[in-house]
């Protein structure tokens, strides 16, 4: 089966997106720059005898570009809150951010809530329990929750299967190359 996937990140300037999709995407290549305003990275993965075509939209984290998300928001598959497990201003945004996905897709779309730099435990002020009791309380219906460290790379590929595996996304011809050649966990990476 083949899947087309549509993703976007959203979070606080520095708490890792871009590491993230590049730890999905490019694990070799782990240079980033800031993003400005909106980055799209196109790649394909095989898993499970599924083939994954996924669209990662990397938004900048600065706040004047928060309004121009809305659109994305709303054409997206799936909406991946980042914040830093160490920073308890991203976690508040993070909360903000769950409103405005609540408001703009309503309860049914797929938010994903990813704790990174859980490599930096002894700092951590955002703790799972946190995250957890605000899940419970929020609107939205898919509301999941995951942690990971874009730099080490612990729990990373985990957090992307968690991504993959639990949307309901239906069969969709989307490409014409032949992407027979990937194995089990391999990715095909173009830039976009």
């Amino acid at each position: 089966m083949r899947f087309h996937i549509k993703l976007l990140f959203l979070g606080c300037s520095g708490v890792g997106k871009t590491s993230l999709i590049r730890r999905w995407t490019r694990p070799t290549d782990m240079y980033c720059e800031p993003t400005f305003a909106i980055d799209v990275t196109s790649h394909s993965i095989k898993v499970r005898n599924h083939i994954y075509r996924v669209r990662l939209s990397d938004t900048s984290g600065k706040e004047y570009y928060d309004q121009m998300f809305n659109g994305y928001i709303y054409n997206s598959d799936a909406i991946l809150l980042v914040y830093d497990t160490t920073n308890k201003e991203s976690w508040e945004k993070t909360k903000d951010w769950a409103k405005i996905v609540y408001k703009t897709a309503g309860a049914k779309m797929p938010v994903y809530l990813i704790g990174n730099k859980i490599d930096k435990e002894s700092k951590r002020v955002v703790y799972r329990e946190d995250v957890q009791e605000f899940i419970h309380q929020s609107p939205l219906n898919k509301l999941y929750m995951t942690e990971c460290s874009a730099k080490t790379g612990e729990m990373a590929l985990d957090a992307y299967k968690l991504v993959l595996f639990s949307l309901d996304v239906p069969e969709r011809e989307i490409w014409m190359e032949s992407n027979a050649d990937l194995k089990d966990g391999e990715s095909s990476c173009n830039i976009v």
